[in-house]
């Protein structure tokens, strides 16, 4: 089943089964999860607000890779369990004490810059966290990874853990490695199809006001430059703003 993007909200999952199941980019707000195994449930980019689990193994290896996943773990006093591949489980104090720092050398050597953010993120440590926000949401924007990209300016910009300064930098690195006149037809179409929800991400705060507005141009269809070009100076008027504000 494809479950990608979908809002569970206040929902309990008790004594089933999950399997084969899509689930990336779907949110579980206020769930509650009853004698489940998920360990082999592929649950990589999914986001945990405000859960409760009783009798639950979890995924080993995907911690890192859902938004608050490891926060979770490091607050929770629930009766949960870590599952490996092996078919093993160990508790979450053996997985803070002993897993995290393996998965940290692990993540390191393969230069996986997300899970290393999330659980540096989750730990406190700021300014690792930062860096590795940085290095890969530069990797992404080489490699033309703009769904990927999105995840770290979520993963950037949830909880309000950087100042819109930090968020600035983070978004002037963007373009820093994304020169717009270097990208082809289909690479421009890309960019202009995403730049406008990854700004969105990164610089709205979820308890800022929000402002919508409508903007009726003469710009084609095809006009991809154009439509790049009024993006930019947009999101230009707002940095000029931000810029100004002094947190």
């Amino acid at each position: 089943c494809t479950l990608t993007g979908v809002l569970f909200k206040v929902v309990l999952f008790s004594n089933a089964g999950l399997e084969h199941c899509t689930l990336e980019g779907a949110v579980f707000e206020d769930c509650t999860f009853q004698n489940l195994d998920l360990s082999n449930l592929n649950m990589e980019f999914i986001e945990l607000k405000n859960i409760h689990m009783d009798n639950v193994i979890l995924p080993f290896s995907q911690m890192p890779y859902i938004f608050g996943g490891i926060e979770y773990i490091t607050q929770t006093d629930d009766d949960i369990r870590l599952g490996t591949d092996k078919g093993t489980t160990i508790d979450r104090d053996e997985y803070l004490s002993n897993a995290i720092p393996l998965l940290c050398e692990y993540f390191e050597k393969k230069e996986d810059h997300f899970p290393l953010a999330n659980i540096h993120l989750a730990l406190g440590y700021k300014a690792k966290a930062y860096k590795h926000l940085k290095l890969g949401m530069q990797y992404c924007v080489v490699s033309k990874d703009f769904r990927m990209l999105k995840y770290f300016c979520k993963l950037a910009a949830r909880n309000n853990g950087f100042t819109y300064k930090e968020l600035n930098t983070l978004y002037t690195s963007i373009q820093k490695f994304m020169p717009q006149d270097t990208l082809n037809q289909q690479q421009l179409h890309n960019y202009s199809k995403h730049i406008g929800e990854i700004k969105t991400i990164l610089f709205s705060k979820h308890d800022t006001p929000k402002v919508t507005f409508s903007i009726r141009t003469n710009i084609e269809p095809d006009g991809m430059h154009p439509l790049s070009n009024l993006i930019e100076d947009i999101f230009a008027i707002k940095q000029q703003i931000i810029s100004k504000t002094k947190i």
